[in-house]
């Protein structure tokens, strides 16, 4: 477990406001709490803190590097207990424990709300959570426990418009939708979520199109690049193999030349294509 790693990031996470402010000691180099006012709440005690509080909790990490959360006075409501954590996400909060390793959910109280029993797993979203079984296939869950998709796809990459990229036995991508039902099957090597009713595909050739929700291809596999239809629901950006940027509509025309210089990116860096994969574990 890289704990400085997970850490980092947690700590750089300022996009929740906290009723308290973690700070570190200098001499001694632990962590405590201060308010809004400056005023030390928490003397430093801890390995590690998270700046950042959901559902009322925020993680410690004490000299053992186990894992626990206080509340919003800054006093241990949950016992450090376990090895890794992500955060409070509908009341819920995936952790992993010590002796099994394997990953549950408990509650803001601390209790097992999830057995400890999934390889893997992700925060919880519209009241499902995506999960890696015994068997090392995703599937999902309620926040009861109980299964809603079926543990049988490589990975199941997260909804936008009522489906999910998935990836088969094939390692090739797919489309299911929110009961796991294949909608679309997986013959693409690659691909974005929808947006606007379209997503991008790239073939065994690396070539980039677009596909409707029904896996008809309404763009031909023809470009080197390609991006969602997120800037509009009536235009794309694309680029082909000279590193030309062009503008295209819903049907594939192009509507627009930029040559070398992406649109709307500054200092031209490179389009992240893999910008609408929403992954989790």
């Amino acid at each position: 477990m890289i704990y400085n790693k997970h850490y980092k990031t947690c700590i750089m996470d300022q996009k929740v406001k906290s009723p308290l402010r973690a700070f570190k000691d200098k001499e001694s180099g632990k962590w405590g709490f201060k308010n809004n006012d400056d005023e030390v709440v928490v003397v430093p005690q801890w390995w590690l803190i998270c700046h950042r509080f959901d559902d009322g909790r925020c993680a410690v990490v004490n000299d053992d590097k186990k894992i626990g959360f206080v509340d919003e006075t800054g006093q241990l409501v949950i016992p450090c207990k376990y090895v890794s954590h992500s955060y409070f996400s509908e009341g819920l909060c995936k952790v992993e424990e010590d002796e099994t390793y394997k990953i549950g959910y408990i509650n803001t109280k601390g209790e097992t709300i999830i057995p400890f029993k999934y390889l893997r797993g992700g925060d919880f979203e519209n009241g499902m959570a995506f999960v890696m079984g015994t068997n090392e296939k995703w599937g999902a869950i309620n926040t009861k426990g109980e299964t809603v998709i079926p543990f049988e796809f490589g990975y199941i990459i997260g909804f936008h418009e009522g489906l999910s990229a998935f990836i088969g036995d094939n390692h090739l991508y797919g489309f299911i939708d929110e009961s796991g039902n294949q909608v679309i099957p997986p013959i693409w090597d690659f691909c974005s979520g929808f947006e606007n009713g379209l997503a991008w595909v790239r073939n065994s050739e690396k070539k980039f199109g677009y596909i409707d929700k029904q896996g008809n291809v309404v763009i031909p596999c023809q470009w080197a690049g390609a991006e969602s239809f997120f800037h509009s629901p009536s235009f794309a950006i694309v680029r082909d193999e000279q590193n030309n940027y062009f503008k295209i509509d819903r049907q594939g025309n192009v509507v627009c030349q930029f040559g070398s210089n992406h649109p709307y990116r500054r200092n031209n860096q490179p389009v992240p294509w893999k910008r609408h994969l929403r992954k989790q574990g």
